[in-house]
């Protein structure tokens, strides 16, 4: 008997635990594993088909908000590392929560819990530009962000000692190319970031943790119906009935996530599934004891 008419008979004939119960437990879990492979592929694709869209809305949203968080009116040229603006300085941006941005702040206006455990959520400032400071240190406490004459001042906390990082020797930075990198930086974020790592998430947790989690579950099924097998004085090892229960949980888990995710949410009941395989499971024990009384 091969794994995959093993697996389809799970579902066609009852009469199949009957083989089942003779063969080794390590077929019955060559099995299950083979059935955990086949439906962590197809519940990726399925899972996958409505949370990748979601997920690049997502990411394109909070980049293009962010790029529109850039002021309109700064332009920062870059010339032989040295900065010079177009605006009155010292020119100061708040940081999105203290600015109120709708995506920063819950509806009391506080910073929302995201960014408030961030390190940016520690700071007045975002960015402080003033091309007065030379010397490698920011007098702005409050700010994350320091661009000074030739270096950009980076702090991880408002009482740290900035960090100094040189600037590229010619560039010019304003809403109009912030608008260009946050519409590039979606795309690669989106596509090749996160839409491959979420699936790759999903496929790993379904294909490795779930197979290992419903092992051990099934245990707890499996041991009902062996003290039920002895009440009712059916000849089976502990096992076998492991066995049973093994095979029944992929029958039951297929139609149990069938319903859940397609027709209505039954996850509110967690008992359902180990229930429902206990049942099943019955079901197959007491074929058996008509069986060998034949």
């Amino acid at each position: 008997m091969s794994l995959l008419s093993s697996l389809v008979q799970n579902f066609t004939s009852v009469s199949h635990y009957d083989d089942v119960i003779d063969k080794p437990l390590s077929f019955s879990i060559k099995v299950f594993l083979a059935y955990s492979l086949i439906f962590a592929t197809l519940a990726t694709i399925i899972i996958s088909n409505r949370l990748v869209p979601a997920t690049y809305d997502f990411v394109d949203k909070i980049s293009k908000e962010l790029a529109a968080y850039y002021p309109a009116e700064l332009e920062i040229t870059i010339r032989d590392g040295e900065v010079s603006t177009n605006v009155k300085e010292p020119y100061f941006i708040l940081t999105p929560q203290m600015a109120g941005a709708p995506w920063a702040t819950t509806t009391a206006n506080t910073s929302s819990p995201l960014l408030a455990t961030t390190t940016m959520g520690q700071f007045r400032y975002l960015l402080v530009v003033d091309t007065n400071i030379t010397d490698g240190q920011t007098p702005y406490k409050d700010a994350m962000l320091t661009l000074s004459k030739n270096s950009l001042l980076v702090k991880s906390a408002p009482e740290d000692t900035a960090k100094v990082i040189k600037l590229p020797a010619d560039t010019v930075i304003n809403k109009t190319e912030i608008d260009k990198f946050a519409n590039k930086s979606s795309d690669w974020i989106g596509l090749r970031v996160f839409v491959p790592l979420l699936i790759g998430l999903v496929f790993l947790g379904l294909a490795i943790l779930m197979p290992i989690l419903n092992l051990l579950y099934v245990a707890g099924p499996a041991l009902v119906i062996f003290l039920l097998a002895i009440y009712f004085k059916i000849d089976l090892l502990p096992k076998q009935v492991y066995q049973i229960a093994l095979h029944a949980s992929i029958v039951v888990s297929t139609v149990y996530w069938i319903i859940n995710y397609f027709m209505f949410d039954i996850s509110f009941l967690p008992m359902l599934n180990a229930l429902c395989i206990t049942l099943f499971g019955l079901v197959i024990v007491q074929h058996l004891k008509i069986a060998q009384n034949k």
